[in-house]
């Protein structure tokens, strides 16, 4: 575990966004864990990947996530869900 991860996994204090910015690229489980806080099922979060409706990049069998990306994504949703 880096420095890094530590930190992260460690210190209870930190608020989501602290902990996001912490990292650049997320794995499936981090972007479920910090993003979307485990408010949707996993099986959820892989069908909405598959479906193409959220940004990642697959390396392989591996689904990454961008912290920027995301964080984009969901103020874009936010922004479509009031018009």
């Amino acid at each position: 575990m880096n420095h890094t991860q530590q930190l992260v996994t460690t210190n209870p204090n930190l608020t989501h966004q602290n902990q996001v910015q912490t990292y650049n690229t997320l794995t499936f489980s981090e972007a479920w864990e910090f993003f979307f806080q485990g408010k949707i099922s996993k099986d959820k979060l892989y069908s909405e990947v598959r479906a193409g409706k959220i940004p990642h990049l697959r390396l392989g069998t591996k689904i990454l996530f961008r912290s920027a990306t995301l964080e984009t994504w969901f103020q874009q949703q936010e922004l479509n869900s009031i018009r």
